[in-house]
Order: structure tokens, then sequence, then C-alpha cells
């Protein structure tokens, strides 16, 4: 019985050690799976539309891509990493051709346009902040160009609940089973010292002392 308190008590503290493990680790990061829709691109037949982004396992920065715009539809982000940059939305006047990402100053490449070309601020998600790597995220703009400025706003976008990874399930089920092994130990504690408290026999000496 007591066996079976320690036992749930030594399954709490590896299960504590393995939190603390997974927090010092920063946690799962899930792949970048973004997908995106730009509704009115049609309006603007002057232009063809990239995306300036940089995706990768480790530093985004070294991973840039130039990416052209599907006319029409949902498109998911190319590329594969759990880190993305800022993405960038880029109008070139038709025709023209881009400049692939720069090694030597990249992050400068990134927010950069062409001549005679628009560059977007960094890409939201919902009403506000940049887009993340969401999982399986969608996000839908309407894009307009005013003089010399492009805008992307967000109209649209969902983004699924996340399934809980391998990792957090094991987590949560030792600390079950941990508090289960012990309130069992417990009830088996209490009901054993009920039993030897009824099973001990009477004092020789109390009848006495009632006799008295």
């Amino acid at each position: 019985m007591f066996a079976l308190v320690r036992l749930g008590v030594a399954g709490m503290l590896v299960t504590s050690l393995l939190t603390g493990f997974a927090r010092a680790d920063m946690g799962y990061v899930p792949p970048v799976n973004v997908h995106l829709q730009f509704e009115n691109l049609d309006d603007f037949p002057q232009y063809d539309f990239y995306l300036k982004y940089g995706i990768g396992q480790g530093n985004p920065y070294m991973g840039l891509r130039l990416m052209k715009v599907p006319s029409s539809g949902m498109f998911k982000l190319e590329g594969e990493g759990r880190r993305l940059t800022e993405v960038y939305l880029l109008a070139v006047p038709r025709g023209q051709s881009v400049a692939p990402p720069n090694k030597v100053d990249n992050e400068s490449w990134l927010s950069s346009a062409p001549s005679k070309s628009l560059i977007s601020d960094p890409i939201s998600w919902m009403s506000q902040g940049n887009l993340l790597n969401h999982e399986q995220s969608t996000s839908t703009h309407r894009i307009d160009i005013q003089g010399n400025q492009l805008t992307a706003t967000w109209v649209g976008g969902h983004e699924p609940r996340r399934p809980l990874d391998l990792f957090t399930v094991i987590i949560v089920s030792g600390w079950a089973l941990s508090a289960l092994i012990i309130t069992a130990g417990l009830l088996l504690i209490a009901r054993w010292y009920r039993r030897s408290n009824r099973a001990k026999p009477e004092s020789p000496h109390s009848g006495d002392s009632n006799e008295k």
C-alpha cells in the first residue's frame, strides 16, 4: 500500500522533470503550413505579383524565396521549415524580371523593391500582427494600389486548433496515472487503518475502571 503511494509520487516527479525539459526546449514548433489568397489581383493587370520571404528549419533569413503569386485561388507558401520571416507582397511591371535573393545582404533584399516596382508592408494575419508560422492556417487579403503605395488588407482567415503532440499526451497521461496510483494507495491505507483499529482488543483495565 505504501509502495503504491511511493510509486505514484515517483511518477509525478518523472513527469515534472520531463515537463521542465520540454519547456527548456521551447516546446513543439509545427512546420510552416500557411495558405494565402489575394482576392483582386486581376484588377491590376499591369503588374505581376510575387511574395518575398524566408523559410527554414534554422535561421529563415538563410532560406529566402521569391514566389510568383497565382492569379486566383488559395495557394500554399512554398518551402519547408519551422521558421518564417516577414512575408512581403511585391508588384512588378508585367514581364519585368526580378533579381533573386541577395546572398550578401539578404534582409535588405527582403524588404526592398526593384526599380518601378512596389512592395507592401509585412503581410498581416487576422486584423493585426505579422503572418507567423501558423500550422494549416489560411489568410485572405484584398490589395490596393494608390500612387506608389501597395497595400494588402486582411479580410478573412482561419486557424484550426492544433492537435496535441505526442510528447504532451505522454506528460498528461503520466500525471493522470500517477494521481490515480496515489489515490488508490491512500484509499487502501485508510481502509487498512480502519480495520486495524476495529481488530484491537479492549484493554483489560477498562472494566475495572468502570466498576470503581
